[in-house]
C-alpha cells in the first residue's frame, strides 16, 4: 500500500480486505511443532534451503525473518477470527501486519492465546474486545462459515496460478513492498509457484 500511496497521491487508497482461510484447518489447537511439521512436508535439507532463500529475500529488503526460530505451526483460526475483528475497530490492516510480524520476524508462539492477545492489543484492538471475540463461539463460527463459503466457489489454497503470483509478488518485493515479500516468502517457504 505504502508503494502505492506513493506512486498515486491523487487517487483514493484502495480497500483491502482481508478474508480467512485456513490451509491446516486440522491442526489442533495447541499447535504443532513448526519443524517437524515442515520436515516431514519437505524433508530436512529441503527446509533449510527454504530458509535460507526466503531470509535471503528479506534481508535484500529490510526483513529479518526468523524462520528458524518459529516454534510452533499454529492453528490459525483464532488469529483469523481476531483479523476479522479488527475491521469493526478500523485496525485491520494494522492487525494482519502485527501478526504476520509476530510470526515471521519475532517468532512468537502464536498457537497460545495470550499471545494472539497481545499481538492484537498491541495492534489496536481494545483488550476488552480481544477477550469477548476469542471467548464467542460465534466468533470462530464466523470464521468457519467463511472458509466453508471460499470452498463453495473453488477456492482451494493461496492463488490459483502460483506462479504468476510468484511473479508478481516478486516485482512487489523487489519494488520495496514488504507484503509482496512476505506473500512470496510464503510461496518458497511451501515451495508452491516457484523452482
Amino acid at each position: 500500500l505504502e508503494l502505492y500511496r506513493q506512486q498515486n497521491p491523487d487517487k483514493p487508497e484502495p480497500t483491502v480486505l482481508f478474508h480467512p482461510y485456513e490451509l491446516n484447518p486440522d491442526l489442533p489447537e495447541e499447535g504443532v511443532s513448526r519443524k517437524g511439521y515442515y520436515e516431514k512436508k519437505f524433508g530436512p535439507a529441503k527446509v533449510k534451503e527454504i530458509h535460507a532463500r526466503l531470509e535471503g529475500i528479506g534481508k535484500s529488503v529490510g526483513i529479518p525473518f526468523a524462520l528458524e526460530s518459529i516454534p510452533t505451526q499454529p492453528n490459525t483460526r483464532r488469529i483469523h477470527a481476531l483479523i476479522e475483528l479488527a475491521g469493526d475497530h478500523g485496525v485491520h490492516h494494522a492487525v494482519k501486519e502485527a501478526f504476520m510480524k509476530a510470526f515471521f520476524i519475532d517468532a512468537i508462539d502464536l498457537s497460545k492465546r495470550e499471545n494472539i492477545e497481545a499481538v492484537a492489543v498491541a495492534a489496536g484492538i481494545p483488550a476488552e474486545a480481544v477477550k469477548a471475540h476469542l471467548d464467542n463461539p460465534a466468533s470462530l463460527a464466523s470464521v468457519e462459515e467463511e472458509v466453508g463459503h471460499a470452498k463453495a466457489i473453488g477456492v482451494q489454497g493461496v492463488p490459483q496460478d502460483l506462479a504468476a503470483a510468484a511473479r508478481l509478488y516478486e516485482r512487489g518485493c523487489a519494488g520495496g513492498d514488504p507484503g509482496g515479500c512476505v506473500n512470496l516468502g510464503l510461496l518458497y517457504e511451501e515451495g508452491r509457484g516457484v523452482t
